[in-house]
Protein backbone atom coordinates (compact mmCIF):
# COMPACT_ATOMS: atom_id res chain seq x y z
CA UNK A 1 0.00 0.00 0.00
CA UNK A 2 1.43 3.50 -1.06
CA UNK A 3 2.33 5.68 2.02
CA UNK A 4 0.55 8.56 2.70
CA UNK A 5 3.35 11.27 3.78
CA UNK A 6 2.03 15.17 5.12
CA UNK A 7 4.63 17.75 3.29
CA UNK A 8 5.94 20.41 6.01
CA UNK A 9 4.23 23.14 4.97
CA UNK A 10 6.27 26.57 5.28
CA UNK A 11 5.04 30.14 4.29
CA UNK A 12 6.11 31.29 0.86
CA UNK A 13 6.21 34.42 -0.90
CA UNK A 14 3.45 33.90 -3.89
CA UNK A 15 1.93 36.42 -6.39
CA UNK A 16 -1.35 36.38 -4.88
CA UNK A 17 -2.90 39.73 -4.15
CA UNK A 18 -6.15 39.55 -1.80
CA UNK A 19 -6.86 43.33 -2.05
CA UNK A 20 -8.11 42.27 -5.39
CA UNK A 21 -9.39 38.93 -4.95
CA UNK A 22 -13.09 38.68 -4.25
CA UNK A 23 -12.94 35.33 -2.07
CA UNK A 24 -10.60 33.22 -0.25
CA UNK A 25 -7.45 32.30 -1.42
CA UNK A 26 -5.25 29.11 -1.18
CA UNK A 27 -2.42 29.06 -2.99
CA UNK A 28 1.50 27.72 -3.17
CA UNK A 29 4.57 26.26 -5.14
CA UNK A 30 5.37 23.13 -5.71
CA UNK A 31 9.16 22.39 -5.93
CA UNK A 32 11.73 19.40 -5.92
CA UNK A 33 13.51 19.01 -2.67
CA UNK A 34 16.78 17.65 -4.72
CA UNK A 35 17.27 20.19 -6.70
CA UNK A 36 15.20 23.18 -5.45
CA UNK A 37 13.81 23.52 -8.78
CA UNK A 38 9.52 24.52 -9.73
CA UNK A 39 8.11 21.29 -10.47
CA UNK A 40 5.77 22.20 -13.58
CA UNK A 41 1.97 20.72 -15.01
CA UNK A 42 2.10 18.89 -11.96
CA UNK A 43 -1.49 17.80 -11.00
CA UNK A 44 -2.72 19.76 -7.74
CA UNK A 45 -5.98 19.22 -5.55
CA UNK A 46 -7.58 21.39 -2.79
CA UNK A 47 -9.33 19.15 -0.10
CA UNK A 48 -11.88 20.21 2.07
CA UNK A 49 -13.13 18.92 5.35
CA UNK A 50 -16.89 17.74 5.47
CA UNK A 51 -18.26 15.87 7.94
CA UNK A 52 -15.03 14.28 9.31
CA UNK A 53 -14.40 13.70 5.40
CA UNK A 54 -11.57 15.36 3.10
CA UNK A 55 -13.32 15.94 -0.16
CA UNK A 56 -11.86 17.24 -3.47
CA UNK A 57 -13.11 20.29 -4.43
CA UNK A 58 -10.61 21.71 -7.33
CA UNK A 59 -8.12 20.83 -8.90
CA UNK A 60 -5.34 22.29 -11.10
CA UNK A 61 -2.03 21.96 -12.37
CA UNK A 62 1.60 24.05 -11.36
CA UNK A 63 2.10 26.28 -14.05
CA UNK A 64 5.76 27.16 -15.23
CA UNK A 65 6.74 28.39 -11.79
CA UNK A 66 5.54 25.48 -10.22
CA UNK A 67 3.07 27.96 -8.75
CA UNK A 68 -1.06 27.10 -8.26
CA UNK A 69 -4.10 29.31 -7.01
CA UNK A 70 -7.34 28.32 -5.84
CA UNK A 71 -10.10 30.20 -4.90
CA UNK A 72 -12.52 28.33 -2.90
CA UNK A 73 -16.59 29.68 -2.82
CA UNK A 74 -16.80 29.31 1.16
CA UNK A 75 -14.43 29.81 4.40
CA UNK A 76 -13.45 25.88 5.90
CA UNK A 77 -10.92 23.77 6.79
CA UNK A 78 -8.75 23.36 3.58
CA UNK A 79 -5.38 20.97 2.59
CA UNK A 80 -3.93 20.73 -0.51
CA UNK A 81 -2.41 17.18 -2.16
CA UNK A 82 0.06 16.92 -4.73
CA UNK A 83 -0.92 13.92 -6.58
CA UNK A 84 2.19 11.73 -7.03
CA UNK A 85 2.98 9.21 -9.88
CA UNK A 86 4.05 5.83 -9.27
CA UNK A 87 4.87 7.89 -5.98
CA UNK A 88 3.22 8.75 -3.02
CA UNK A 89 0.66 10.62 -2.22
CA UNK A 90 1.39 14.06 -0.75
CA UNK A 91 -0.74 15.61 1.58
CA UNK A 92 -0.42 19.06 3.22
CA UNK A 93 -1.17 20.10 6.82
CA UNK A 94 -4.82 21.25 7.45
CA UNK A 95 -5.50 24.88 7.24
CA UNK A 96 -8.35 26.94 8.48
CA UNK A 97 -9.04 29.39 5.94
CA UNK A 98 -11.08 32.42 6.76
CA UNK A 99 -13.22 34.53 4.98
CA UNK A 100 -11.07 36.76 2.44
CA UNK A 101 -7.90 35.46 3.87
CA UNK A 102 -4.81 33.93 2.17
CA UNK A 103 -2.68 31.12 2.64
CA UNK A 104 -0.04 30.60 0.76
CA UNK A 105 2.48 27.30 1.17
CA UNK A 106 5.65 25.65 -0.05
CA UNK A 107 5.35 22.24 -1.08
CA UNK A 108 9.07 20.64 -1.45
CA UNK A 109 8.48 17.13 -3.05
CA UNK A 110 11.57 14.28 -3.15
CA UNK A 111 11.89 13.09 -6.73
CA UNK A 112 7.87 13.57 -7.69
CA UNK A 113 9.34 13.14 -11.32
CA UNK A 114 10.82 9.80 -12.13
CA UNK A 115 13.05 11.39 -15.18
CA UNK A 116 14.92 8.06 -15.45
CA UNK A 117 11.86 5.17 -15.64
CA UNK A 118 11.54 3.06 -18.85
CA UNK A 119 8.59 4.31 -21.03
CA UNK A 120 6.97 1.77 -23.29
CA UNK A 121 5.54 2.30 -26.94
CA UNK A 122 2.00 0.73 -27.33
CA UNK A 123 3.57 -2.09 -29.81
CA UNK A 124 6.19 -2.94 -27.24
CA UNK A 125 3.93 -4.34 -23.97
CA UNK A 126 1.78 -7.32 -24.04
CA UNK A 127 -1.72 -5.83 -22.34
CA UNK A 128 -1.58 -1.94 -23.58
CA UNK A 129 -3.76 0.78 -21.70
CA UNK A 130 -7.25 1.17 -21.43
CA UNK A 131 -9.37 3.24 -19.83
CA UNK A 132 -10.64 1.83 -16.46
CA UNK A 133 -14.04 3.43 -17.39
CA UNK A 134 -14.92 4.41 -20.71
CA UNK A 135 -18.31 6.08 -19.77
CA UNK A 136 -16.46 8.78 -18.49
CA UNK A 137 -15.67 11.76 -20.86
CA UNK A 138 -14.52 15.42 -20.57
CA UNK A 139 -17.03 17.56 -19.88
CA UNK A 140 -18.04 19.89 -22.70
CA UNK A 141 -16.13 23.56 -21.75
CA UNK A 142 -19.36 25.63 -19.80
CA UNK A 143 -17.92 28.72 -21.83
CA UNK A 144 -19.47 27.64 -24.63
CA UNK A 145 -22.74 26.21 -24.17
CA UNK A 146 -24.22 29.54 -24.19
CA UNK A 147 -23.37 29.60 -28.04
CA UNK A 148 -24.79 27.51 -31.00
CA UNK A 149 -23.35 24.22 -30.40
CA UNK A 150 -20.05 23.50 -31.43
CA UNK A 151 -18.55 20.23 -31.99
CA UNK A 152 -15.09 19.90 -30.81
CA UNK A 153 -12.11 17.49 -31.13
CA UNK A 154 -8.61 17.34 -29.80
CA UNK A 155 -5.74 14.44 -29.83
CA UNK A 156 -3.53 14.20 -26.88
CA UNK A 157 -0.65 12.51 -25.69
CA UNK A 158 0.48 11.46 -22.56
CA UNK A 159 2.61 9.05 -20.23
CA UNK A 160 0.02 6.53 -17.96
CA UNK A 161 2.21 5.82 -15.35
CA UNK A 162 2.29 2.08 -13.47
CA UNK A 163 -0.54 3.25 -10.61
CA UNK A 164 -3.04 3.81 -13.97
CA UNK A 165 -2.70 8.12 -13.21
CA UNK A 166 -1.89 10.16 -16.10
CA UNK A 167 1.65 11.85 -15.68
CA UNK A 168 0.38 15.05 -16.35
CA UNK A 169 3.92 16.75 -16.91
CA UNK A 170 3.95 14.68 -20.57
CA UNK A 171 0.79 15.76 -21.79
CA UNK A 172 0.24 17.58 -24.81
CA UNK A 173 -2.30 18.25 -27.12
CA UNK A 174 -1.70 17.59 -30.75
CA UNK A 175 -4.25 18.57 -32.47
CA UNK A 176 -7.59 20.64 -31.29
CA UNK A 177 -10.11 22.76 -32.61
CA UNK A 178 -10.44 24.96 -30.00
CA UNK A 179 -8.44 25.88 -26.72
CA UNK A 180 -11.35 25.15 -24.52
CA UNK A 181 -11.58 21.68 -25.91
CA UNK A 182 -7.88 21.35 -25.06
CA UNK A 183 -7.99 22.98 -21.53
CA UNK A 184 -11.50 20.72 -20.99
CA UNK A 185 -9.07 17.50 -21.51
CA UNK A 186 -6.62 18.65 -19.70
CA UNK A 187 -8.62 19.09 -16.47
CA UNK A 188 -10.23 15.37 -17.17
CA UNK A 189 -6.71 14.23 -17.04
CA UNK A 190 -5.86 15.34 -14.39
CA UNK A 191 -8.51 12.99 -11.80
CA UNK A 192 -8.68 10.17 -15.33
CA UNK A 193 -7.85 6.48 -14.29
CA UNK A 194 -6.47 4.20 -16.57
CA UNK A 195 -5.45 0.50 -16.89
CA UNK A 196 -1.69 0.31 -16.73
CA UNK A 197 0.18 -1.62 -19.33
CA UNK A 198 2.10 -4.51 -18.68
CA UNK A 199 5.05 -6.64 -20.09
CA UNK A 200 5.67 -9.74 -18.64
CA UNK A 201 3.11 -9.50 -15.91
CA UNK A 202 4.57 -6.46 -14.50
CA UNK A 203 3.18 -3.07 -14.88
CA UNK A 204 5.07 -0.14 -16.92
CA UNK A 205 4.60 3.03 -18.19
CA UNK A 206 3.06 3.81 -21.50
CA UNK A 207 2.72 6.65 -23.94
CA UNK A 208 -1.09 7.11 -25.53
CA UNK A 209 -2.39 8.98 -28.02
CA UNK A 210 -5.96 9.09 -27.55
CA UNK A 211 -8.82 11.46 -29.23
CA UNK A 212 -11.54 13.19 -27.54
CA UNK A 213 -14.77 14.02 -28.83
CA UNK A 214 -17.26 17.03 -27.90
CA UNK A 215 -21.07 16.52 -29.03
Amino acid sequence: MRALLALAALTVAVAVHPSSAAAQIEAGQVIDDSVHTPLMHIAVSLQRLVDGTWTVVDSTTTDTRGLFQFKPTEPGVFRVAVLGTAQPRFVGKADTLAADSVNERLFSIPMLRQVAARVYFEFQVEKPVQMADPSRTPAYPPELRANPHVPGEVDAQFVVDVDGSVDMSTVRMLRTTRPEFSEAVRKFLITAHYLPAEVNGRKVRQVVQQAFMFD
